[in-house]
């Protein structure tokens, strides 16, 4: 009996017609990822009745859910979908740009282990958090935080997947560079950015599904690393001087396709220098983003290419 293997395992990523929804000829991408944990959990409801033999008297599977991480090296021509998601917004304008806005997308998203002939297709997902993480030296990654409604399994695919071409290379440190007030940070050494639409589910009586989920606040926070060779940045801290961050992210130095992130408003909220040995010292910023009141955005994204999709 063969067994599903990771080389063998792959995601494919459709736009819903409307929520949980697959539209009527569905259109499947596949998505490159380095992990994935999508997948369907129950709540216990375990009785608390008392009896003298000590033993749990009752046991019922509660409420389902739908949740996972997709975890990807960021590529600057790739998961369009989940952009859009993200930031609740299907609106692209002329500079290709999205601002976090109120348009929930869902997704429907099939899990795909060919080796068994096992596919999973999620429906009703929407993307609830992302992590950008850009440590000094290494490729940027991004993990995608999910929740979906509702699972299903099959022998067979719902849709043969599309492998889109030329998409480009995935972006290291190298090709990324950080701003703040449009003045380049030569001295970081490590980024963290974490977006967050504090998604909930709805349940309601008779019916162990999700049956929509709600948007909270869009929050994003974040936190670098870099050189203590000066106090500016623990100076903007001390004073709770707003700044505006850009990262400028390319997948060449040259001619590159290009991503760049633009938190117009932001206050840090921690200025540490630890010291542990003889060594340099690192200055640990953390950050918190808000809504600029003249932009009336928190958070802003210029993508190189228009076409829905990866």
């Amino acid at each position: 009996m063969a067994t599903a293997t990771g080389s063998r395992h792959s995601v494919s990523v459709s736009r819903e017609a409307s929520y949980g929804v697959l539209a009527g000829s569905p259109v499947f991408t596949l998505y490159p990822h380095t992990t994935m944990s999508l997948g369907e959990t129950a709540d216990p409801i375990v009785s608390n009745e008392l009896a003298e033999d000590r033993n749990v008297q009752g046991f019922q599977l509660g409420n389902k859910s739908i949740s996972g991480d997709l975890a990807t090296l960021l590529r600057p021509r790739m998961f369009y979908d989940l952009w859009q998601a993200l930031f609740f917004n299907n609106i692209v304008d002329a500079d290709n740009t999205l601002t976090n806005g109120v348009v929930p997308i869902s997704l429907a998203i099939e899990r795909r282990f060919t080796a068994i002939n096992v596919f999973e297709l999620f429906r009703g997902c929407m993307v609830n958090t992302l992590t950008l993480a850009g440590p000094q030296g290494q490729a940027l990654t991004a993990s995608w935080g999910i929740i979906g409604r509702e699972y299903e399994s099959s022998a067979t695919t719902v849709a043969a997947p599309t492998v889109v071409a030329n998409t480009g290379d995935f972006i290291t440190t190298f090709n990324a560079t950080l701003f703040i007030d449009d003045v380049a940070v030569t001295s970081a050494n490590n980024l963290t950015l974490n977006f967050d639409n504090g998604l909930a589910g709805l349940y309601t009586w008779g019916s162990d599904t999700i049956d929509e989920i709600v948007p909270g606040q869009f929050g994003v926070t974040g936190s670098f690393d870099a050189y203590f060779r000066d106090s500016v940045f623990k100076e903007l801290f001390r004073e709770r001087v707003p700044f505006a961050l850009r990262v400028n992210m390319t997948d060449a130095p040259v001619g590159g396709n290009e991503i760049v992130i633009t938190l117009p408003q932001c206050r840090f909220t921690q200025a540490n220098t630890p010291v542990s040995d003889a060594g340099a010292i690192m200055q640990n910023m953390a950050f918190q983003a808000y809504r600029s009141p003249t932009l009336g955005y928190t958070a802003r994204v210029v993508l190189p290419d228009l076409t829905p999709g990866p």
